[in-house]
């Protein structure tokens, strides 16, 4: 299944190095078939809006990682079916579990067929983060 994944997975990212520590070492699992990094960071914060196409499906995908990311960073990312700062879209030309992935510094594009891909798409987004903001570790 792993196996599969991998080469269903065609990523496409523009990191901007969310971190020093980040920029020199970035390790994500599963690899990516294409992966890029660039130069900049993208900045969540309370008024961080994650937009998503209406299907229950991905909804609850969404509310996972915001409920995720407000346990361990302290921060509430609101969500709406309409413009935001990290946009869900469904590209039907993607196998089931792909997904492409796109950070800039004022907006992050996910691109998915499906739930699942969606799934994948955040997994290697929370690892993309400084390891202190998923470990839940805040600055006070």
């Amino acid at each position: 299944m792993i196996r599969k994944s991998l080469h269903l997975l065609v990523v496409s990212i523009l990191l901007l190095s969310i971190s020093p520590m980040l920029a020199q070492s970035t390790s994500l699992v599963p690899l990516p078939e294409f992966y890029q990094e660039g130069v900049g960071e993208f900045v969540f914060n309370s008024k961080t809006k994650v937009a998503y196409p209406k299907d229950d499906s991905i909804k609850m995908i969404v509310d996972n990682f915001v409920d995720n990311f407000k346990s361990a960073s302290g921060i509430l990312l609101s969500t709406s079916n309409k413009k935001g700062d990290i946009e869900l879209t469904v590209n039907r030309n993607f196998e089931d579990e792909e997904y492409k992935l796109n950070v800039t510094p004022t907006k992050i594009f996910i691109e998915a067929a499906k739930p699942v891909g969606f799934f994948y798409a955040f997994q290697t987004l929370k690892q993309m983060l400084p390891a202190a903001v998923m470990a839940g570790k805040r600055d006070n």
